[in-house]
């Protein structure tokens, strides 16, 4: 290490791990920059579950009536050595020699007390490396929402502290060229099957002339800024918030249709086993004869029942039944032309 830079030593699996992240939630091409990021938002929590174990190790000595006097120091290290075994055991990681490693340094800016600060807390039996490496092998272990929370803790802040004082915010989002957009934010949510997560928010739209209830990933929002207006919620965004949570926070509703299907026994069980972006059943529906009712966006209707086939009959509304019977047709043409 020299005066400015720290390098690291990654396992090839969390290396790739943390690769796959960069790609999940668009951080850049910035890999020292995303680990400094991880080493100092997650420090927290992982200093916390230290600190935690350590306690739970002095109370079991304690208990078993050990005569040998353990200092806190000592404490620490073995809480230490105990996470970071469970840490390369749930990651699977061999011990390797450090050539075999991927490396990765770190820039350390001048006058960075959030890095200096968790430096200084490694344990005396632990080298600068292997310790901010084990923080990193500790964030790996959250869950991938988790995960997104970390990386985007800054901006899930600014979002909060909106919320909270009742402020609209504009935000700047990664796509569409990174477009200015004055929003009133609503709620921070997680999607049902716990991969990503999203705001909820109302935008108005000049070429519709009303209020949209939208949603958007939170790693797609790379700036927040607050504005002095405070916000206010149209009656019935409110209502569409309300479905939009119940039937999966990754797609906008800003529609009131209701959708009617009937489904074979194989459609049934094909409803238990596609959990991933399942919208929910109303309780008007009819369960024992295979009709189910849904308030779900259009985009989330299609796009779940589609590889049902034939064991879904869409029954209402009108509408949707022939939009989606050309769409058939047409593939049929396509076949028919030797596409």
């Amino acid at each position: 290490m020299t005066d400015d830079i720290i390098t690291i030593y990654l396992n090839p699996i969390a290396y790739q791990n943390i690769i796959q992240d960069q790609e999940l939630f668009k951080t850049g091409s910035n890999k020292s920059e995303l680990i400094r990021k991880i080493i100092i938002n997650h420090y927290s929590k992982y200093n916390f579950n230290i600190n935690e174990l350590k306690q739970k190790i002095k109370d079991a000595v304690k208990s078993e009536n050990i005569n040998h006097q353990f200092n806190d120091d000592e404490y620490l290290n073995i809480a230490w050595k105990v996470t970071k075994y469970l840490c390369e055991k749930t990651l699977v990681i061999e011990k390797d020699k450090n050539e075999h490693k991927k490396k990765i340094s770190i820039r350390k800016k001048k006058d960075d007390s959030e890095l200096d600060f968790i430096i200084d807390s490694c344990p005396k039996n632990a080298s600068e490396s292997e310790y901010l490496a084990n923080i990193i092998y500790s964030y790996l272990k959250e869950p991938q929402y988790e995960r997104e929370k970390i990386i985007c803790k800054d901006i899930i802040e600014s979002l909060n502290e909106a919320i909270q004082n009742k402020q609209s915010i504009r935000i700047i989002t990664k796509s569409d060229n990174n477009r200015i957009q004055s929003i009133n934010p609503k709620e921070i949510c997680t999607s049902q099957e716990g991969l990503y997560n999203y705001l909820l928010y109302q935008v108005y739209n000049n070429e519709k002339r009303e209020y949209l209830a939208r949603t958007i990933h939170i790693y797609n929002i790379s700036s927040v800024h607050l504005d002095t207006n405070l916000l206010t919620f149209q009656p019935h965004i409110e209502e569409q918030f309300k479905k939009t949570k119940r039937n999966g926070v990754q797609f906008s509703i800003n529609e009131d249709t209701i959708y009617k299907v009937k489904l074979t026994e194989q459609g049934k069980n094909l409803l238990k086993l596609r959990y991933l972006e399942r919208p929910s059943p109303l309780l008007n529906s009819e369960k024992d004869e295979g009709i189910y009712c849904f308030d779900c966006s259009k985009m989330q209707f299609k796009s779940y029942f589609a590889p049902f086939r034939k064991n879904v009959i869409i029954l209402e509304p009108r509408e949707i039944i022939e939009e989606i019977l050309q769409e058939y047709r047409d593939a049929i043409n396509n076949y028919k032309g030797g596409v």
